[in-house]
């Protein structure tokens, strides 16, 4: 998809021309299916920066509540994978909740300790 749209910006003017000339359509109706697409394009690309910032913040703040090291680090981390295609930013916090569950069970396993030590 980025390959695609890569090569759209770039040959932008010359691709338009040779597809206008190529569909079997009025110029007119070519021009405004065009005109259709393009603004189509860029809501898809400002709601998709839109999403992904806002799952970085939230991530961000949720690390930063819980008490990791680097929240803003990992929130741009975040919001990089949400943008890119197949990034699956819910793979971000995987090892991050992965170590907070073995501190918790480090925790509740010392305190069992101290428990049992007291009977």
């Amino acid at each position: 998809m980025l390959r695609i749209l890569f090569f759209f910006i770039r040959g932008g003017g010359k691709l338009l021309e040779i597809t206008i000339r190529l569909l079997p359509l009025g110029n007119q109706q070519e021009r405004m299916l065009f005109d259709r697409f393009i603004i189509t394009a860029k809501s898809t690309r400002k709601v998709t920066l839109l999403i992904g910032g806002l799952q970085g913040m939230l991530g961000a703040l949720a690390f930063w509540i819980v008490g990791i090291e680097g929240p803003m680090l990992w929130g741009l981390i975040m919001v990089v994978t949400a943008i890119v295609p197949f990034g699956f930013s819910g793979f971000v916090p995987g090892p991050i909740i992965a170590s907070l569950m073995q501190s918790v069970c480090h925790m509740c396993e010392q305190l069992y300790q101290d428990l049992d030590v007291l009977e």
